[in-house]
């Protein structure tokens, strides 16, 4: 039987691991107040609370890394139309594309100058829910102003903390990024309704 496991003492196979640093960070308190006995609805709310686009770091955002990325590509944002920064937008992006660069580096960091463009507004992306349960991704992610693509975190986003909002949201998801072709444009908007049905609600 080997003594250590995966690449352990010596790089032989075995039982025990080889030792690597740890590190625990001990992130900043939600604040919840004592409920005895709380509700479904009471547990689902602080659950999406959790979870939602709120930690905005506009150090993260502001990185000049950013603007060397946009530069890259590179990636442009252009303003068509004056946005009342008194009310809520969503952004319907297209297409996916594999990587998302040019829709995280226009509404999540500040490599384009979005708040220069667009005074009073603060965008988030929407992505998957499961991208932000993951450590470290999760606290990056949410630094850039992500959030999760559930109609749930969507509908508190839309309505909890007040105008100016901006939703980004890749309704194609991950089933348009496999119909990414060099130099071609296919959608995956046929069977999309719900961001229209959630847009009719909240005007």
């Amino acid at each position: 039987m080997p003594l250590f496991y995966g690449r352990g003492l010596f790089g032989l196979p075995g039982i025990l691991p080889y030792r690597v640093p740890i590190t625990t960070v001990v992130g900043k308190p939600m604040d919840v107040p004592l409920i005895p006995e709380p509700s479904r609805e009471q547990i689902a709310e602080y659950h999406r609370k959790y979870i939602q686009c709120g930690r905005i770091s506009h150090w993260v955002r502001n990185m000049s890394f950013w603007k060397h990325c946009a530069n890259y590509f590179p990636v442009k944002l252009v303003k068509t139309e004056d946005l009342d920064p008194e009310r809520n937008y969503m952004f319907v992006c297209h297409p996916h594309g594999v990587m998302l660069c040019s829709h995280m580096v226009n509404f999540g960091t500040e490599g384009t100058g979005f708040t220069q463009l667009f005074p009073g507004l603060t965008s988030h992306i929407l992505t998957l829910e499961s991208l932000l349960r993951e450590p470290f991704r999760r606290e990056l992610l949410l630094a850039m102003g992500f959030g999760a693509a559930t109609r749930t975190s969507m509908k508190w986003y839309l309505t909890h903390p007040g105008k100016g909002q901006v939703l980004a949201l890749i309704v194609g998801g991950v089933l348009e990024s496999f119909d990414t072709i060099p130099n071609t444009m296919r959608l995956t908007l046929n069977n999309r309704f719900g961001f229209v049905k959630l847009a009719l609600e909240h005007g």
